[in-house]
């Protein structure tokens, strides 16, 4: 079994401790309960942190080793587009869950970092804490996080990594379609002014749906003249 001091060696370089903060945009209602379920369904966002070792695929072996070590991740083979002499194939061992993350954080805690990567796990562990307590499913909680994660990753920009002044801009809009449909047993395309009255009601900002009334009135049919 590898020792503390080569993990924390082969992290240095090759580790990664990131926060990862995904839009989440329900469009669709679902037919039962259980489908509903969604995270973080008030902001609209969907934080998932995780830790990350990257090797060469043919170095898979001691992934392998950081898999027995701790006990619990998995292992995942990443193929390359372009393979030359000088890129290859990779591998990365990857924890995801959240109560084995909280397992990392204790393990790496008293250990002594000599790379900026340091400062990256004390940040990634800053948020743990806020998401440990539950409010990083408030709109000031998911901020923090946001702007520890900014820290974190200077690559920051593109559509799945927003900057903390774009998600904070995404949050004052109105929400269109960001809506859980938990305790909602009919889906909202019924025909039925009920169902989307309450459905409108739920929407912010949304006015109610005018209630359409038929016309039974009869009215004169045209005729037209013909010569």
């Amino acid at each position: 079994m590898i020792s503390d001091d080569y993990i924390m060696g082969f992290v240095e370089g090759e580790g990664c401790f990131s926060m990862a903060i995904s839009r989440v945009v329900d469009r669709k209602p679902r037919k039962t309960k259980q489908k509903n379920i969604r995270k973080n369904p008030d902001i609209g966002f969907s934080i998932k942190p995780s830790f990350r070792v990257t090797a060469a695929s043919d170095e898979v072996r001691v992934l392998d080793k950081f898999k027995e070590k701790f006990g619990f991740g998995q292992v995942y083979y990443r193929a390359r587009k372009n393979v030359s002499k000088n890129t290859r194939n990779a591998s990365d061992y990857v924890v995801q869950t959240f109560a084995d993350l909280l397992k990392i954080k204790e393990f790496f805690q008293d250990k002594e970092f000599y790379t900026t990567k340091g400062e990256s796990f004390h940040l990634w562990s800053e948020c743990l804490k806020i998401m440990e307590t539950g409010n990083h499913r408030t709109k000031e909680g998911l901020l923090e996080i946001c702007r520890l994660r900014d820290q974190m990753n200077f690559r920051l920009g593109g559509k799945h990594s927003r900057k903390t002044e774009m998600i904070k801009k995404i949050l004052e809009l109105k929400p269109e379609h960001i809506e859980v449909h938990a305790k909602q047993q009919k889906l909202i395309h019924n025909n039925k002014n009920s169902i989307l009255d309450k459905w409108y009601e739920k929407r912010q900002g949304c006015h109610k749906i005018p209630e359409i009334k038929e016309n039974t009135s009869e009215q004169p049919l045209l005729q037209e003249n013909r010569q």
